[in-house]
Protein backbone atom coordinates (compact mmCIF):
# COMPACT_ATOMS: atom_id res chain seq x y z
CA UNK A 1 0.00 0.00 0.00
CA UNK A 2 2.41 2.35 0.77
CA UNK A 3 4.66 1.53 -2.70
CA UNK A 4 1.66 3.12 -4.59
CA UNK A 5 1.03 5.91 -2.51
CA UNK A 6 4.43 7.02 -3.01
CA UNK A 7 3.76 6.68 -6.99
CA UNK A 8 1.08 8.89 -6.48
CA UNK A 9 2.76 11.68 -4.61
CA UNK A 10 5.80 11.83 -7.23
CA UNK A 11 3.36 11.64 -10.00
CA UNK A 12 1.81 14.27 -8.32
CA UNK A 13 4.60 16.67 -7.19
CA UNK A 14 5.78 16.62 -10.97
CA UNK A 15 2.05 17.64 -12.26
CA UNK A 16 2.45 20.66 -9.69
CA UNK A 17 6.06 21.27 -10.97
CA UNK A 18 5.01 21.32 -14.71
CA UNK A 19 1.99 23.69 -13.91
CA UNK A 20 4.48 26.08 -12.39
CA UNK A 21 6.78 28.22 -14.95
CA UNK A 22 10.28 29.49 -14.58
CA UNK A 23 8.94 32.68 -14.14
CA UNK A 24 7.04 32.38 -10.94
CA UNK A 25 10.67 31.18 -9.19
CA UNK A 26 12.42 34.10 -10.87
CA UNK A 27 10.57 36.50 -9.29
CA UNK A 28 8.16 37.27 -12.66
CA UNK A 29 8.69 40.44 -14.90
CA UNK A 30 11.29 42.96 -13.40
CA UNK A 31 8.07 46.37 -13.26
CA UNK A 32 9.05 49.95 -15.19
CA UNK A 33 8.99 51.62 -11.61
CA UNK A 34 11.78 49.61 -10.50
CA UNK A 35 14.00 49.41 -13.97
CA UNK A 36 13.96 53.28 -13.04
CA UNK A 37 14.61 53.19 -9.51
CA UNK A 38 17.93 51.26 -10.16
CA UNK A 39 18.75 52.96 -13.19
CA UNK A 40 18.93 56.14 -10.88
CA UNK A 41 20.46 54.66 -8.55
CA UNK A 42 23.15 53.18 -10.42
CA UNK A 43 23.85 56.65 -12.37
CA UNK A 44 23.78 58.89 -8.32
CA UNK A 45 27.05 55.80 -7.78
CA UNK A 46 29.12 55.92 -10.95
CA UNK A 47 31.56 58.70 -10.37
CA UNK A 48 31.95 58.79 -13.98
CA UNK A 49 28.95 60.39 -14.30
CA UNK A 50 26.87 63.72 -13.02
CA UNK A 51 23.49 62.21 -12.33
CA UNK A 52 21.84 65.60 -11.37
CA UNK A 53 20.85 66.89 -14.82
CA UNK A 54 19.78 63.38 -16.17
CA UNK A 55 16.29 62.14 -15.96
CA UNK A 56 15.09 58.17 -16.79
CA UNK A 57 12.03 56.77 -17.60
CA UNK A 58 11.08 53.22 -18.55
CA UNK A 59 8.26 51.87 -20.59
CA UNK A 60 8.10 48.67 -21.07
CA UNK A 61 11.48 47.71 -20.01
CA UNK A 62 13.12 50.26 -22.43
CA UNK A 63 14.99 52.65 -20.50
CA UNK A 64 14.87 56.35 -22.08
CA UNK A 65 17.53 58.62 -20.42
CA UNK A 66 17.51 62.44 -20.90
CA UNK A 67 19.06 65.62 -19.90
CA UNK A 68 22.72 67.07 -20.43
CA UNK A 69 26.14 66.24 -18.99
CA UNK A 70 29.39 68.18 -20.15
CA UNK A 71 31.30 65.33 -21.83
CA UNK A 72 30.77 62.89 -24.21
CA UNK A 73 32.03 59.92 -22.49
CA UNK A 74 29.55 61.25 -19.26
CA UNK A 75 26.86 60.33 -21.69
CA UNK A 76 28.35 56.75 -22.83
CA UNK A 77 28.91 55.72 -19.51
CA UNK A 78 25.25 56.41 -18.79
CA UNK A 79 24.23 54.63 -21.37
CA UNK A 80 26.00 51.76 -20.04
CA UNK A 81 24.85 51.82 -16.69
CA UNK A 82 21.14 51.39 -17.43
CA UNK A 83 22.24 48.83 -20.03
CA UNK A 84 23.82 46.69 -16.73
CA UNK A 85 20.18 46.96 -15.11
CA UNK A 86 18.40 43.70 -14.88
CA UNK A 87 15.00 43.85 -17.02
CA UNK A 88 16.49 46.80 -19.65
CA UNK A 89 15.43 45.30 -22.97
CA UNK A 90 17.27 48.26 -24.87
CA UNK A 91 18.32 52.47 -24.06
CA UNK A 92 17.15 55.23 -25.62
CA UNK A 93 19.97 58.02 -24.99
CA UNK A 94 18.59 61.22 -25.42
CA UNK A 95 21.24 62.75 -23.39
CA UNK A 96 22.59 65.97 -24.55
CA UNK A 97 26.24 67.40 -24.13
CA UNK A 98 26.89 70.57 -23.29
CA UNK A 99 30.58 71.08 -22.73
CA UNK A 100 31.68 73.59 -20.12
CA UNK A 101 34.46 76.15 -20.33
CA UNK A 102 37.66 74.74 -18.87
CA UNK A 103 40.91 76.45 -18.16
CA UNK A 104 44.20 75.66 -20.04
CA UNK A 105 45.38 74.65 -16.59
CA UNK A 106 42.48 72.32 -16.09
CA UNK A 107 42.67 70.60 -19.28
CA UNK A 108 46.55 70.11 -18.19
CA UNK A 109 45.86 68.85 -14.94
CA UNK A 110 43.21 66.19 -16.20
CA UNK A 111 46.12 64.83 -18.69
CA UNK A 112 48.55 64.90 -16.33
CA UNK A 113 46.05 62.33 -13.79
CA UNK A 114 44.94 60.39 -17.02
CA UNK A 115 49.20 59.93 -17.81
CA UNK A 116 49.78 59.03 -14.49
CA UNK A 117 46.92 56.28 -13.53
CA UNK A 118 48.10 54.52 -16.94
CA UNK A 119 49.98 51.72 -16.09
CA UNK A 120 51.52 51.35 -19.46
CA UNK A 121 52.78 55.28 -19.82
CA UNK A 122 55.60 56.06 -18.21
CA UNK A 123 54.96 59.13 -16.64
CA UNK A 124 58.84 60.10 -15.13
CA UNK A 125 60.12 63.20 -16.56
CA UNK A 126 56.83 64.15 -18.53
CA UNK A 127 56.24 67.74 -19.38
CA UNK A 128 52.34 68.81 -20.25
CA UNK A 129 51.77 72.12 -21.35
CA UNK A 130 48.50 73.81 -22.89
CA UNK A 131 48.11 76.78 -24.49
CA UNK A 132 44.66 77.94 -25.65
CA UNK A 133 43.40 74.02 -25.35
CA UNK A 134 45.70 73.18 -27.50
CA UNK A 135 47.85 69.92 -25.72
CA UNK A 136 51.88 69.36 -26.42
CA UNK A 137 53.91 67.21 -24.40
CA UNK A 138 57.11 65.28 -24.13
CA UNK A 139 59.99 64.16 -21.79
CA UNK A 140 62.53 66.20 -20.75
CA UNK A 141 63.50 69.32 -23.27
CA UNK A 142 61.72 67.30 -25.58
CA UNK A 143 58.63 68.85 -26.25
CA UNK A 144 57.10 66.79 -29.74
CA UNK A 145 54.54 65.33 -28.22
CA UNK A 146 55.70 61.16 -27.87
CA UNK A 147 55.62 59.22 -24.95
CA UNK A 148 58.07 56.02 -24.21
CA UNK A 149 55.97 52.84 -23.21
CA UNK A 150 56.37 51.79 -19.99
CA UNK A 151 59.48 49.01 -19.85
CA UNK A 152 57.44 46.42 -17.66
CA UNK A 153 54.27 46.69 -19.56
CA UNK A 154 53.36 44.10 -22.71
CA UNK A 155 50.36 46.05 -23.47
CA UNK A 156 50.58 48.64 -26.71
CA UNK A 157 50.53 52.23 -25.83
CA UNK A 158 47.29 53.89 -27.40
CA UNK A 159 48.10 56.62 -30.15
CA UNK A 160 45.55 58.71 -28.38
CA UNK A 161 44.60 59.51 -24.55
CA UNK A 162 41.06 60.81 -24.10
CA UNK A 163 40.51 62.86 -21.94
CA UNK A 164 37.19 64.37 -20.15
CA UNK A 165 37.25 67.85 -21.92
CA UNK A 166 37.16 66.12 -25.13
CA UNK A 167 40.52 66.15 -26.65
CA UNK A 168 43.40 64.24 -27.54
CA UNK A 169 47.30 63.66 -27.05
CA UNK A 170 48.48 61.97 -30.22
CA UNK A 171 51.22 60.46 -29.41
CA UNK A 172 54.28 58.94 -31.85
CA UNK A 173 55.13 55.37 -31.20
Amino acid sequence: MRKPMNKLLVVFTIFICTLVTPQAFAGGKVGDADITYWVKDALRHDPRVDASEITASTKEGIVTLSGSVDNLSAKKYADLEAKKINGVLGVVNKITVMPSYRSDTDIRNAIRRRILNSAVIESQGLKVTCVQGKVSGGFSEELSGSFRRASSSKLPVSPAIRVSSGFFIRTEI
